[in-house]
């Protein structure tokens, strides 16, 4: 029954001692019961409320009543005033880490562009200066190509004291021209050198064909008979030409 379930409560929490009920009301000022332990601490605590309301007289004179005694600090109702406040501190807080956000992202994105951006600049100008390069190397052929042209004569008929040559470039390029033995060697370059030039603006890329070919110097070489034409300003004759016969442009190697 009723007194007994009490008696039993009674009895557990005589089994905790006092210290435990001293602190579980020193912890807790709830009027709820189901927040304490028993009914019976449940009403210590009923008993200890209204005792506070009183002004807890005599407190301090009951060892570790007065700790029991002091009165909790009332709750600060909220007003709608303080609602709008937090309301307005968040939506302030929200914009700043927003605007935060937004000039990482802005960094970000300048440093981004920025590095692009110098990429970009550093390959146009290596493109720019290899087009350079390109571009004066061209020059010089057309140059070397001007004088070939001066030198040359108009191509002999076929006769006495006339013979065909057939030229073989590196690359693959042949070449045949009627020359006269009286003819020199540097007429013989010149011609090459024209034909050549020929040939590298029909390429796709002329300018870097071109570059390529004022890299390049060559002898003239027979193999049957051998010659090396070394001299440029000895006619073919003087060479040792004075039959058709095939010549090898050879690539002088620097050592």
């Amino acid at each position: 029954d009723e007194y007994s379930s009490m008696g039993a409560e009674v009895a557990e929490e005589e089994k905790k001692g006092p210290i435990s009920i001293y602190e579980e009301l020193k912890t807790k000022r709830s009027l709820i019961p189901d927040e304490y332990s028993s009914m019976l601490v449940w009403g210590t605590a009923m008993l200890l409320h209204f005792y506070i309301q009183l002004g807890a007289p005599f407190a301090k004179m009951v060892p570790g009543l007065a700790e029991l005694a002091v009165k909790p600090p009332e709750e600060k109702k909220v007003t709608v005033a303080d609602l709008q406040r937090a309301e307005r501190a968040a939506m302030r807080a929200e914009q700043e880490a927003e605007f935060e956000k937004t000039q990482v992202e802005d960094a970000v994105k300048a440093a981004n562009e920025k590095r692009e951006q110098d990429l970009a600049d550093a390959k146009a100008s290596k493109a720019a200066a290899k087009e350079s390069i390109v571009s004066n190397a061209a020059g010089k052929f057309e140059e070397r190509v001007a004088k070939g042209k001066a030198l040359l004569q108009a191509e002999p008929d076929a006769g006495e004291g006339v013979v065909m040559l057939r030229l073989r470039a590196p690359d693959g390029g042949q070449f045949t021209r009627r020359f006269s033995i009286n003819a020199t060697v540097a007429q013989v370059h010149g011609f090459v050198d024209v034909e050549r030039f020929t040939e590298a603006n029909k390429s796709g890329d002329p300018q870097a064909a071109l570059a390529l070919l004022a890299e390049e110097s060559f002898h003239l070489v027979s193999t049957m008979p051998r010659l090396v034409l070394k001299d440029l300003a000895v006619t073919l004759e003087e060479a040792g030409i004075t039959n058709s016969c095939a010549l090898i442009l050879k690539p002088i190697v620097e050592e």
